[in-house]
């Protein structure tokens, strides 16, 4: 390959054929065989002399398309105004649901306006180590019942003797059998007795004294169970139950609604767990008016 230095001429030396050859074979070098010739060609690396200190390109001269097979990049890669890794975070669900796999947290980008999966579009299993919801579960189109939602045995027992009385009509009996008959009865009859709320007693539209039994005598619990107070009172006041355990003589009273007031003029509902022959009975913390339903609830 033709070197420059073979183009340097000496003090007085003439410049003859071979000298405008070597010339003509360099610049056929350069034009050709460069790193880059004048179409635009490159037939070599294009390595920078300074690592991370050159450009390719400027904000204001900037390359249309770029075609590469691979991109190795030290720092972040920018689509528009965001980070690869970002788009890449922001639809790793898509490529998930085709048939990847999750590494990073997947979550919408409005709370509570996303569905996963749809009515007709469901998931077969669902694996997972939490559930929280802030609504509800349902279940075969029930809802799942949860801690706090307000349940009665006499929901339960309604809906034994609604089976129990369509199994009877739907029997085929050949023959009448009085035991058979008679077992049934005493089956419905016991339903009936069990799940009904009993009412130890009652005060309707009453002035009361502070800190003293509503109740002249304390209430003897008839089943084992629970125990509802249901009342209203037109004064914002605390309450309090009063409990006997049974077989016992001591007495142990402690406020309802965690020890927080109860606001006037509307219908409460507390319950109370008790066995047979627990006593109970009821106060306020101070006078008013009150109208007081207390049963007795059977267990199942």
């Amino acid at each position: 390959m033709p070197r420059y230095e073979d183009l340097r001429l000496r003090t007085g030396e003439p410049i003859v054929e071979t000298w405008y050859d070597t010339l003509i074979n360099i610049l056929e070098d350069i034009t050709e065989k460069g790193a880059v010739d004048y179409s635009g060609y490159v037939h070599k690396d294009l390595i920078p002399d300074i690592d991370l200190a050159l450009n390719l390109g400027i904000p204001e001269k900037r390359f249309k398309e770029i075609h590469v097979d691979k991109g190795y990049f030290s720092s972040n890669v920018w689509i528009g105004d965001k980070k690869v890794e970002e788009i890449a975070s922001q639809y790793a669900s898509y490529y998930a649901f085709k048939g990847g796999a999750l590494s990073k947290d997947t979550y919408p980008d409005t709370d509570l306006l996303l569905n996963l999966g749809l009515e007709n579009l469901r998931w077969l299993n669902v694996f997972m180590g939490y559930g929280y919801a802030s609504y509800a579960f349902y279940v075969d189109n029930k809802p799942v019942l949860k801690d706090g939602d307000p349940i009665t045995v006499q929901d339960l027992g309604d809906n034994a003797k609604t089976k129990i009385t369509q199994a009877i009509n739907d029997a085929s009996i050949t023959s009448y059998n009085a035991p058979l008959h008679n077992d049934l009865e005493n089956i419905l009859n016991t339903l009936n007795t069990t799940f009904t709320p009993f009412i130890l007693n009652k005060l309707i539209n009453t002035d009361v004294s502070g800190f003293t039994d509503v109740f002249s005598t304390d209430l003897i619990c008839s089943y084992n169970g629970r125990v509802r107070f249901k009342f209203t009172i037109d004064t914002e006041a605390y309450t309090y139950v009063k409990w006997i355990p049974a077989g016992l003589t001591e007495t142990i009273i402690s406020s309802l609604n965690a020890n927080a007031s109860i606001p006037a003029n509307a219908w409460h509902e507390f319950d109370f767990t008790v066995v047979k022959n627990d006593k109970i009975n009821f106060r306020t913390d101070r006078p008013l008016k009150i109208t007081l339903v207390v049963y007795n609830i059977p267990n199942a």
